[in-house]
């Protein structure tokens, strides 16, 4: 998997919500406490299909490579709820955010993400 915002230290940083937001480019943003006291933004572009499980503390967010994809019944399942027929070529992926446990607690397919800390 390839580590999506190496620049963020997500170490110790915690869940606290998730929400769609309600304009006419749906996104799907988690909310994770820093470690430092800050929030840690995660927006998920146009996604289609999501996972969520109980987790401990985080320790990143990763972007599963073509191969891992290729081999995924969880976009297989997005891309098949999404697209009458799915086509060779779609603009998603999957995104995952991994607890210290090496745990994925939230796993996203959508189109692409931003990660910000405020």
């Amino acid at each position: 998997m390839k580590e999506i915002a190496s620049n963020i230290d997500f170490n110790d940083g915690s869940y606290r919500s998730c929400f769609v937001t309600e304009d006419s480019d749906k996104n799907l943003v988690v909310l994770i406490n820093s470690w430092d006291g800050k929030t840690i933004k995660i927006f998920f572009t146009n996604p289609i299909l999501f996972i969520f499980r109980i987790n401990s503390f985080v320790s990143g967010i990763y972007e599963k490579t073509k191969d891992e994809s290729l081999e995924s019944s969880f976009l297989k399942e997005a891309l098949s709820l999404y697209y009458h027929e799915i086509p060779e070529d779609h603009p998603f992926k999957i995104f995952v955010i991994m607890d210290i446990d090496d745990i994925a607690f939230f796993e996203v397919v959508a189109e692409s993400v931003v990660v910000t800390k405020e």
